[in-house]
């Protein structure tokens, strides 16, 4: 439950307006979990940085969001202790031009 906590609190920290979806699918025995906003998004090139504790990613104006850096590496943890995704190999985080989508 505190993974879907902590993605859908960044996605409403990061999405003034705009939309955030959770999405929930199953597939055989295996349960898949999306959030998506509309937000600021993430820029590519933080990308392999956001699962690391304390990385907070820059706005567009030079100053940082409010918080420790903590909430994606706190996801991070959590899934791995729980074995969440590794038949996959990793949980995904994608940037877009607007917003961001975690599965």
């Amino acid at each position: 439950m505190q993974i879907i906590t902590n993605l859908i609190e960044n996605a409403c920290k990061f999405t003034s307006a705009g939309t955030i979806e959770l999405e929930l699918r199953v597939h055989g025995e295996e349960l898949y979990i999306g959030v998506s906003d509309t937000g600021v998004g993430i820029p590519a090139q933080q990308l392999p940085f956001i699962w690391s504790d304390f990385r907070q990613v820059q706005h567009r104006d030079g100053s940082y969001p409010e918080g420790f850096g903590l909430g994606l590496a706190i996801v991070r943890q959590y899934a791995t202790m729980l074995a969440v995704a590794t038949a996959h190999g990793a949980m995904k985080a994608m940037g877009r031009k607007s917003g961001s989508h975690f599965l």
